[in-house]
C-alpha cells in the first residue's frame, strides 16, 4: 500500500566522526564548558577594565559587539570563544 518492500535491506555506513572538545576540556558537559568560558571571559573583562581604565560595561560592550554577542548568558559556546579571543587580543595590545 505504501510501495515499501519489507525484504530490501541495505546496511548504512558508519556516522561521521564527532569534533571532540578543545584540549583540557574533555569529559565536561556543554553546560560545564560554557561556565568556563563565562568565567574566563568575566576574568578577562575585568583585567582589561583594570588596565585600561574603562569600566567593566564599556569594556564588555566592546567585547560583545566583537563577537556578535547581544548578551553573555545568551551566547553559544562559539561566540563565547570568539569574545575570548577578542579579549585575549585586546590583553595583548595592552601588553598583559
Amino acid at each position: 500500500a505504501d510501495g515499501l518492500d519489507p525484504s530490501i535491506e541495505f546496511e548504512l555506513g558508519p556516522p561521521p566522526p564527532l569534533v571532540g572538545p578543545p584540549d583540557g576540556e574533555a569529559g565536561l558537559t556543554r553546560r560545564e564548558q560554557k561556565d568556563r568560558l563565562r568565567v574566563a571571559n568575566a576574568e578577562a573583562a575585568k583585567d582589561i577594565a583594570r588596565v585600561s581604565g574603562l569600566t567593566f560595561a564599556a569594556v564588555n560592550l566592546e567585547l560583545n559587539r566583537a563577537a556578535g554577542v547581544r548578551r553573555v548568558t545568551e551566547a553559544t559556546e562559539q561566540q563565547l570563544r570568539d569574545r575570548l579571543q577578542a579579549a585575549r587580543r585586546w590583553q595583548w595590545r595592552l601588553g598583559r
